[in-house]
């Protein structure tokens, strides 16, 4: 398979994965506004929060976000670097036991493309939108 295909091929995997993820989850949770606007230019249209946008504490926004999205399906899709790992094993730790339900499957799949691609932040998507293959 030619470098060129390989290229199409994992860049339309990542698109595919947001694409599920819109289509399955209620909430997605990122760490700022550039990621909310890069997942806009990518066609999601499910709620997206960024946690930089909240102006509040990381646990008081999981409590209202509990109470808010009683019940629903949650993606939390903080950066695949270390800080963003970090965020988002916190939220999940702070969401274990509330009505939330976390969507893990679908955003192991949209890392997997992304790592796979060198793309380790979700800001760094717009490329997407920009590069010529």
């Amino acid at each position: 398979m030619g470098k060129r295909r390989k290229i199409i091929e994992r860049r339309m995997e990542i698109i595919e994965a947001i694409k599920k993820l819109d289509e399955n989850v209620d909430l997605i949770i990122v760490e700022g506004k550039r990621d909310k606007y890069v997942l806009r230019k990518l066609g999601c249209k499910t709620n997206i929060i960024a946690l930089g946008d909240a102006h509040k504490p990381l646990l008081t926004l999981m409590e209202s976000l509990n109470t808010k999205y009683m019940g629903l399906r949650v993606a939390i899709l903080t950066d695949f670097d270390e800080e963003g790992e970090e965020i988002g094993k916190k939220i999940e730790k702070m969401l274990e036991g509330s009505t939330l339900k976390v969507e893990r499957t679908l955003k192991d799949r949209l890392k997997k493309a992304m790592l796979e691609e060198n793309r380790r932040r979700i800001e760094e998507l717009i490329g997407l939108l920009k590069e010529e293959i």
